[in-house]
């Protein structure tokens, strides 16, 4: 998903991608279903840059924000239990 610089106002990516020369600035990749907390404790320990540690958002997900090695954002996702 690519977005356009005003959808990230007010979003973890802000400035990410501003001025960026890196092969992926700009485009998050989003894997749902996937344990956010597990893949931030795994990025971190592998020294990737957690941009947005894992959150319950209102939207129903538990998202974490990772940059990948090339640049691109990795949003791991799961649904929250009711």
């Amino acid at each position: 998903m690519l977005h356009a610089d005003h959808s990230y106002l007010d979003n973890p990516m802000t400035g990410v991608f501003a001025g960026a020369e890196t092969r992926g600035a700009g485009i998050e990749l989003r894997l749902y279903g996937a344990d956010p907390d597990a893949f931030e404790k795994r990025a971190a320990a592998l020294g990737h840059i957690v941009l947005a540690g894992s959150i319950d958002k209102p939207h129903g997900l538990r998202e974490c924000y990772i940059v990948g090695p090339d640049g691109y954002v990795f949003v791991p996702s799961a649904r929250l239990q009711a």
